[in-house]
């Protein structure tokens, strides 16, 4: 007898572009490292980027001239944008003065948040049945099993600040609180025919925050700015505003259900990103990493043959 996956149809397509399109977000940082490209101001000139993608495409041009007022919708993609620097900042310092296992850890299950929100207070219950809920547990333990790293490369909290404690819980907050802004602007206030202008004004925003954090670079730091940071901006820029633009269609074409589609997204991108360092990167991965894979498999079998 064969298991019904009602869900893989043409409408999959947006969520599987979004899955696509944020794993190569992961996969530039690593190329990145190779090239000894700085990745905050990769990360600030990737917004401007961002921002001329969704203004010269998609006809937002012709769209943005068409508003009358300062909409709901236009307020969240603001606040979301805003979002954007800080979430960045406190991962990369979670990495710096922690480690890179607790900085990803605490990024990934961060799901947990739009999740919930999606059941409690958009309503989404009706699209997990007890076999998605056992999916559901399954993907956050295969999230923090394919995120543990060899002992030789954890770094121990022992001698860290009080205040360290706290970096991973504001990067779980951060992470989890834009995919939150995301799904309910897309549920209550979005027009459909609105969608792209939506990522355009988040990550404009987020462009006008990274540009004064660079020009106090320039200024009090004395940085420089590297042409390959800016080709670094390039290759990250188009990517991540795609991902936003094919999430809030994925959304769309689920009933905004981010119970079903953050948890299929974060380990979609999970078991991409995992495979590409083991074939491509030659990363070696312990006997945890391999069952977090397999119970990530497991989890999105579950999730999807609701």
């Amino acid at each position: 007898m064969f298991v019904k996956f009602p869900l893989i149809n043409l409408f999959m397509l947006n969520l599987i572009l979004t899955i696509l399109f944020t794993s190569w977000l992961l996969i530039s940082f690593r190329v990145f490292d190779l090239y000894k490209i700085d990745h905050l101001q990769a990360i600030i000139f990737n917004y401007i980027v961002c921002a001329l993608t969704g203004f010269f495409f998609f006809h937002n041009y012709e769209k943005i001239t068409e508003l009358t007022s300062l909409d709901t919708w236009i307020v969240m993609a603001i606040v979301t944008g805003s979002c954007f620097m800080p979430t960045f900042y406190l991962m990369a310092h979670t990495v710096k003065t922690i480690s890179v296992t607790v900085a990803t850890i605490a990024s990934k299950i961060s799901l947990i948040i739009p999740v919930t929100v999606s059941i409690l207070y958009l309503n989404k219950s009706n699209g997990i049945s007890i076999l998605s809920g056992i999916g559901l547990a399954l993907g956050v333990a295969a999230i923090l099993l394919s995120s543990i790293k060899k002992e030789q490369e954890q770094t121990t909290l022992v001698s860290k600040s009080i205040f360290q404690y706290f970096l991973p819980m504001l990067v779980f907050i951060g992470g989890g609180l834009v995919d939150v802004l995301i799904n309910i602007t897309n549920f209550k206030y979005l027009p459909a025919d609105k969608s792209s202008l939506f990522p355009f004004f988040a990550f404009s925003t987020a462009a006008i925050i990274g540009l004064i954090v660079l020009v106090i670079q320039l200024v009090f730091r004395k940085e420089k700015l590297k042409l390959r940071n800016l080709i670094g901006g390039i290759v990250l820029g188009v990517p991540n505003y795609l991902s936003i633009f094919f999430l809030l269609r994925a959304l769309r074409d689920f009933d905004n259900n981010g119970a079903l589609i953050f948890p299929i997204l974060n380990i979609g991108v999970i078991l991409i990103n995992s495979f590409i360092a083991l074939f491509f990167f030659k990363e070696k991965l312990s006997i945890y990493n391999y069952a977090g894979l397999l119970l990530a498999v497991v989890s999105l079998l579950l999730i999807i043959s609701n």
